[in-house]
């Protein structure tokens, strides 16, 4: 199991640095102030005490890095106890660190619709705090952190619900989440050439997003250097998709699974009922089946007329038929 500090990447980091990576740049720029970045600066950091209404973003075409060798971005430092109701990136997040959420950190929702990037071994995303919903959009970016998983969720972390519909990219073999804490809920539409990769204790539940045969979530339980899968998810599907009936959805589960990873507690969705079948060919990968359904025919509004009159027509025969059978009564 993976269990990783801020100091160790800090360290790192520092050592690279030293090693004789250019600072100047990051000397010349501007800290980061207020809670909504308009312009390039450094070290963004929020330590409350905050409340429901307070939000904190980052402008499109805006790039926040770090100065030194910490966190572009610092919700909470472990010290503080910050309630922040909401992070939205629209830029970018680049630099030797990431994002950081700190240990006593709770955070409400956290979006990201633009770039998170690293340049070297630290974490683009690193949560030791709490995070009830976390978002990475269509258009988010996720990826770099040459040593380290990209979004890292470390031993005291607690994700309540993780949405990927952008990308989530792993690199030299590490994986797009690492997690060591808690995920409640992983939605993810993130698949195809690029399976978002995943290492570490399963999240509660999984919820594949489908929006066409050829366009659907894959997770790859998978990491070079720790390649370990543990617990047990629920697999379902995301009630943001469309799926087509009697179709088959080929390895929307890949690497090391096995049947003690997942369970399926509710094997219907829209009418139509679906499992998940082991892919011979692909050992360790199981295959989304979907068949057909119960569901009644939906009724168009032009029928109804017609219907009601073969009903009226059925009633009428059936009390001439009753009528006709009673039978005839007698002083």
């Amino acid at each position: 199991m993976k269990i990783k500090t801020k100091l160790n990447k800090i360290a790192l980091a520092t050592s690279i640095v030293v090693a004789g990576l250019a600072t100047s740049n990051m000397v010349l720029a501007q800290t980061c102030s207020g809670v909504l970045i308009t312009s390039d600066c450094q070290d963004l950091s929020y330590t409350g005490p905050g409340g429901p209404s307070s939000s904190v973003s980052i402008n499109s075409g805006v790039t926040v890095s770090p100065s030194g060798y910490g966190f572009a971005v610092s919700l909470g430092d472990g010290s503080t106890n910050p309630n922040l109701n909401s992070f939205t990136n629209n830029g970018t997040i680049s630099g030797l660190s990431g994002l950081s959420v700190g240990s006593y950190a709770t955070v409400g929702v956290i979006t990201n619709n633009g770039s998170m990037s690293v340049s070297v071994s630290n974490d683009p995303v690193y949560n030791n705090g709490t995070i009830t919903t976390f978002t990475n959009s269509n258009s988010g970016t996720i990826g770099g952190g040459a040593y380290w998983d990209s979004v890292y969720n470390n031993t005291n972390g607690v994700i309540t619900t993780l949405t990927n519909t952008g990308t989530i990219n792993s690199s030299n073999g590490y994986a797009g989440i690492g997690n060591n804490g808690t995920i409640t809920t992983l939605n993810n539409g993130q698949g195809r050439n690029n399976p978002l990769v995943y290492t570490g204790l399963l999240p509660t539940n999984y919820n594949i997003i489908i929006n066409s045969p050829s366009n659907y979530g894959i997770l790859m339980g998978t990491d070079t250097y720790i390649n370990s899968l543990s617990g047990t998810m629920n697999f379902g599907i995301s009630g943001t998709s469309t799926i087509a009936s009697n179709t088959t959805y080929m390895d929307v589960l890949q690497g090391n699974f096995t049947t003690s990873n997942f369970t399926i507690s509710s094997p219907t969705f829209n009418g139509l009922t679906f499992s998940l079948a082991a892919d011979n060919s692909n050992p360790g990968s199981y295959n989304l089946v979907v068949g057909g359904g119960g569901v009644a025919p939906e009724m168009n509004a032009s029928q109804i007329p017609q219907v009601g009159l073969l009903l009226g027509c059925l009633f009428f025969l059936m009390a001439r038929k009753k009528e006709n059978s009673e039978p005839m009564l007698t002083a």
